[in-house]
């Protein structure tokens, strides 16, 4: 983590930021808040990343209230509107492709919902299906044309043709159509 980091460590949060969707911010000036979680080292890691000694950023947004359907956890989640943190899963709706806010944590999100999104550390993203099985350590991990909320691959060595989500750390998960990223999106929306 960088020492001139523009972050909030005093956040009020009525849930964990990665089972948050709320309808109303518990605090004013929560929107937008940006802060750091270190996970403490020897903790037995519950889900399927690899969390002692982790170091996780998140952003507080809101989820484009104008989507169809709910979102889910894995999902990529672009900038609709940097200036009212608004974010979409739905990549007509969005800024442009490259225009990356953060992967979705919670279970489910629903439409106009407040929530955090994570855009740096360790995290599990949904992959397209037709590169599931080429994913390897160092691998590029870009936002997808084929599939809304998902990312595709560019093979370690290889030039990126759109902005970086981060960098594959972990075996892809072929079941659940997901694959371990260090996630290095940039902070400022």
């Amino acid at each position: 983590m960088t020492g001139n980091r523009k972050s909030n460590q005093a956040v009020y949060l009525i849930n964990e930021p990665e089972d948050m969707n709320i309808t109303a911010l518990p605090a004013p000036g929560n929107l937008g808040q940006v802060f750091s979680v270190t996970v403490p080292p020897r903790i037995t890691p519950t889900g399927p990343e690899p969390e002692s000694g982790a170091d996780k950023s998140y952003r507080i947004v809101q989820l484009d209230s104008s989507l169809a359907s709910s979102a889910t956890r894995y999902q990529l989640a672009w900038w609709k509107n940097r200036a009212t943190y608004t974010v979409t899963t739905n990549q007509t709706n969005a800024l442009s492709r490259n225009a990356i806010a953060g992967v979705l944590k919670s279970p489910i999100v629903n439409p106009g919902r407040y929530t955090c999104i994570q855009y740096e550390g360790p995290s599990r993203i949904n992959s397209i299906a037709a590169v599931i099985a080429l994913w390897a350590n160092g691998d590029a991990a870009i936002p997808s044309a084929a599939g809304q909320g998902q990312v595709d691959r560019v093979a370690s060595g290889t030039a990126p043709t759109h902005s970086i989500v981060g960098f594959v750390t972990g075996a892809a998960d072929a079941t659940g159509l997901t694959v371990l990223v260090n996630l290095q999106i940039p902070e400022t929306p």
